[in-house]
């Protein structure tokens, strides 16, 4: 029984970044985005957060409004990109390679941290 858990587990892990990506475009297509909800960096810290503003930012993309969904969070495009090149990573069983994209998603959510509130 634990080995088919954990056949289950592998194979949800391996596909993640794709069932996220899948998911984003769901979320834009059926209009989600207008459902209210509030930000806890803006409400507590009174700052914006590197993810301010991604969904206004996902749906230019999808209209095709490139330049846009650019100037209101570029994270738009990094997100995209993340998953994707890490679904492809995990199929190649690239850890290293990963990690090291990891990272560079880290320091692009700080640029746009710093970005969104100076």
């Amino acid at each position: 029984m634990n080995l088919k858990i954990y056949l289950y587990q592998w194979n949800y892990k391996k596909y993640s970044s794709l069932f996220l990506i899948v998911g984003i475009v769901f979320f834009i297509k059926l209009e989600a985005s207008y459902i209210p909800h509030f930000c806890l960096f803006e409400e507590f810290l009174d700052i914006k957060c590197s993810f301010c503003d991604l969904t206004k930012s996902f749906e230019e993309l999808f209209k095709g409004e490139f330049i846009n969904s650019l100037k209101i969070n570029f994270l738009s495009y990094g997100l995209i990109f993340f998953f994707f090149f890490k679904f492809i990573l995990k199929h190649k069983n690239r850890i290293n390679s990963i990690n090291k994209i990891e990272k560079v998603f880290i320091f692009l959510c700080l640029i746009q941290l710093f970005n969104a509130n100076f």
